[in-house]
């Protein structure tokens, strides 16, 4: 659906890709405070598998925004090392601040 929406000529693409990151944090910011209840719970994973893949969609179209079709490889790869490397060492941050 994210694909079809940013093809849209009066849509930037910027739109669905910087929306469907915001719903995905805003629903992980309040996940802390609705996780003991099943309908929290339940809401949060509605939310999260319904955008969380959204932006890998139009990253291709956001990147050529910034970059020439040359660069597209090396700024997708980049893009993807740094998400990789922050999944990786956001945890064991996160982990060691709660203690």
């Amino acid at each position: 659906m994210t694909g079809v929406v940013s093809n849209w000529e009066r849509m930037d693409s910027m739109v669905p890709y910087a929306a469907s990151m915001f719903i995905v944090a805003v629903a992980t910011f309040i996940y802390p405070f609705v996780s003991t209840l099943l309908v929290g719970q339940l809401i949060f994973v509605i939310a999260l598998g319904l955008f969380f893949g959204s932006c890998y969609v139009v990253v291709t179209n956001v990147t050529l925004r910034f970059v020439d079709i040359s660069y597209m490889s090396a700024a997708v790869g980049l893009q993807f090392m740094f998400g990789g490397i922050g999944a990786l060492v956001g945890p064991v941050f996160a982990g060691e601040y709660q203690h």
